[in-house]
């Protein structure tokens, strides 16, 4: 993991830009479909998130130098979960603004704390450790000059099978906690949210109406990583799928605690 952080920093962001716009393109072309919400509705969720975003913005980031451009996206089409690519990207489905739209005590403050959540995996530059410690990114590590779009390629696909590890989860809930407390929110709605969808995973389904609810299996909490995702074709992919031990990481965001950012 140390060694995987280190190489990270030497990813170039064009890189990291250019990983998570194919990402996206793929994800679109074959796993979601267009937001349903309400354009004002999208657009008042952005206000919030923007603020929230402007105050990460005033902390220190953990790579030194290391800010890009966060952007938040709504798609439809998946159940309840929120995601970060490469490069600031941020993508909510409309079943998680529903879901907290229909879940007592959590509404948009608790989206803002997943939002929050998923600023830190930007920060922290998870999706492009994970693709360093596949090996991915280290064969290009050394090109000064040269065509990498065969390596970026390779790596926005593979991008869409990963799933976090539970030094990334800790480290991102930590920075949320920490994101949360700057910006006056409380943290308790988002663990509220996060836990209803653990204990009533098939519930949750999709946001379009009459869809069947999710295929996939919810993983552990006492697993170490989720299955994999977005690869297999007809699997629904959830908060659950992509973020393991969600239950016992709510209990602490639930009591504010910031544990471990290192």
């Amino acid at each position: 993991p140390w060694a995987a952080a280190q190489l990270t920093r030497l990813v170039p962001m064009r890189w990291e830009q250019a990983l998570g716009t194919q990402a996206l393109a793929q994800i679109d072309e074959n796993y979601v479909k267009p937001s349903q919400l309400a354009p004002a509705r999208q657009a008042e969720l952005r206000q919030q998130f923007d603020r929230l975003a402007a105050e990460a913005r005033r902390q220190p980031p953990p790579y030194r130098h290391y800010q890009p451009e966060l952007k938040l996206l709504f798609r439809s089409g998946m159940p309840a979960n929120a995601f970060a690519l490469p490069g600031g990207t941020i993508v909510m489905t409309d079943a998680m603004v529903a879901r907290a739209a229909r879940e007592p005590g959590t509404g948009d403050t608790a989206l803002m704390g997943v939002l929050a959540h998923e600023i830190g995996h930007v920060e922290y530059r998870h999706t492009t450790r994970l693709l360093v410690e596949q090996g991915v990114l280290q064969a290009g590590l050394g090109l000064a000059l040269g065509d990498v779009s065969s390596l970026i390629s390779s790596g926005s696909a593979l991008l869409t099978g990963l799933s976090y590890q539970r030094r990334h989860e800790t480290q991102s809930d930590c920075y949320a906690v920490q994101l949360m407390h700057a910006a006056h929110l409380p943290t308790a709605p988002m663990a509220d949210l996060l836990l209803a969808i653990d204990r009533d995973p098939r519930s949750k389904g999709t946001d379009s109406p009459g869809a069947p609810a999710s295929a996939a299996p919810a993983a552990s909490s006492a697993s170490a990583a989720a299955p994999a995702s977005l690869t297999h074709p007809g699997r629904s992919v959830d908060w659950l799928n992509t973020h393991p031990d969600t239950a016992g990481r709510a209990q602490r965001i639930k009591a504010g605690e910031a544990l471990d950012c290192g």
